[in-house]
């Protein structure tokens, strides 16, 4: 008796992901099954990531006569966290609400601003990462393929070290005048792809793809404004424009909690 439920289970579990694939077609013209069941759940993941940096020298002030001077420096890390989501029907199509958080390695940096003297450092550092994303699924069998996105936040540090020195036989010492540190909390988006598979009972593991674009940030370098920079050569702070970018491949293992 106690097999011909599980097989119940297992049959009803199966008709609603056909259902869900269905409702999913729906929206690009197919047409739709019955809905199924609302479900929550709660997991781990842990991956690898690629923080992406570009800066841009808006007048040419590192590189000097080249304004628009733009630098691309990447670099991979550790990346894992932790994942809530919530399942549910909204008329024949299958949606979800996730929201997550991670944490790791998610920095990077170049020397190649002054290409002649390779003396000024960038470097950007996302020191956690989070997100909000709503998507939409499709189920295969055990498997489950969806698609989201949504906004997000992170703790970004952006910063230009800057060193000289007067003279061949005197030490390098950091300018501050031509440097900038700052940390904040940067709003953007993220966007996801992947594939959820049922183990066992109400446990399931999952790969995902995850994208996340924290916009563009403006910043300054020559303080004091002691030298040339600028429109018509003036003495002036020289802008810099950063942009922050991760990437994020990750494998993680949840529960649901569904009825």
């Amino acid at each position: 008796m106690a097999r011909g439920r599980e097989r119940d289970v297992g049959q009803r579990s199966a008709r609603r992901c056909r259902q869900a694939a269905v409702a999913l077609l729906a929206v690009l013209g197919a047409r739709a099954g019955p809905a199924a069941a609302d479900d929550a759940y709660a997991g781990a993941f842990a991956g690898q990531g690629w923080t992406e940096g570009r800066i841009v020298d808006v007048y040419g002030a590192s590189n000097w006569g080249n304004p628009g001077w733009a630098v691309d420096y990447e670099d991979d890390g550790f990346a894992g966290g932790v994942l809530f989501g919530h399942r549910f029907d909204a008329g024949q199509i299958r949606l979800r609400v996730e929201a997550d958080g991670a944490f790791g390695d998610l920095s990077t940096k170049t020397n190649r601003l002054d290409p002649s003297g390779l003396d000024e450092t960038a470097r950007s550092e996302l020191r956690w990462v989070a997100s909000l994303r709503m998507g939409v699924d499709a189920c295969l069998g055990p498997a489950t393929f969806f698609v989201s996105a949504g906004p997000a936040a992170g703790g970004l540090r952006n910063s230009v070290a800057d060193v000289d020195r007067s003279g061949l036989d005197d030490p390098w010492r950091h300018d501050p005048d031509d440097s900038f540190e700052s940390s904040d909390t940067a709003f953007g988006w993220a966007a996801s792809v992947g594939v959820d598979i049922a183990i066992r009972d109400a446990w399931f593991v999952r790969l995902e793809a995850v994208r996340f674009d924290f916009g563009q940030a403006k910043h300054t370098l020559n303080h004091s404004a002691n030298n040339r920079c600028g429109p018509g050569n003036a003495r002036s702070p020289c802008a810099y424009t950063m942009d922050n970018a991760l990437s994020v491949l990750r494998f993680g293992v949840a529960r649901r909690f569904g009825h």
